[in-house]
């Protein structure tokens, strides 16, 4: 769905703060004051973002060289491997995507209170670029369609353990 200039005009602007509330004084110093808190307060938030990359990124290498080998493996004959020795590395594997899981629900929630606080300090400035534009164009242009970036990546380890089970059961059966 596409905004008009004027609907996005309205979501950025904050009624509440105006040219009155800079000029001279206290209130000007408060407002400079406001908006460096608010400039690192966003930095801050972004950085997390940037470590929740890291860390999957990590995740995914290990995940991505365990498929690899284990391919290989089958591939070289190594499929008639010990049950045991099948059920450890799977169970290993399965762990690690469970933390995996972990790690980015954890991330998911440290981001969610910092963008939250982002966005209580939105509405003590002129606009609200992040809590009510940025939110408000994603909703209503997906509407309930939308799947935020978290659940999908949510989804990857996910993917991973179905996959290391199902190769387990194979290795086992075969």
């Amino acid at each position: 769905m596409h905004h008009s200039t004027a609907a996005l005009d309205h979501m950025l602007a904050n009624s509440t703060v105006g040219p009155a509330q800079y000029a001279d004084g206290p209130s000007r110093l408060h407002r400079a004051a406001l908006l460096e808190q608010y400039k690192l307060y966003v930095e801050m938030a972004d950085r997390v973002s940037a470590r929740r990359g890291v860390a999957n990124a990590f995740f995914l290498t290990i995940n991505t060289g365990a498929t690899a080998a284990v391919n290989v493996a089958v591939g070289l004959g190594a499929h008639h491997a010990s049950a045991w020795a099948i059920g450890s590395l799977t169970c290993a594997l399965l762990i690690q995507c469970f933390l995996w899981a972990a790690t980015i629900h954890a991330y998911r929630r440290l981001s969610d209170v910092k963008w939250r606080v982002v966005g209580a300090l939105e509405r003590l400035l002129p606009v609200r670029a992040w809590s009510d534009a940025e939110r408000g164009l994603l909703s209503s242009s997906w509407g309930s369609r939308y799947l935020t970036l978290t659940r999908l990546e949510e989804l990857v380890p996910v993917c991973f353990a179905l996959l290391y089970g199902l190769t387990c059961i194979a290795a086992l059966i075969l």
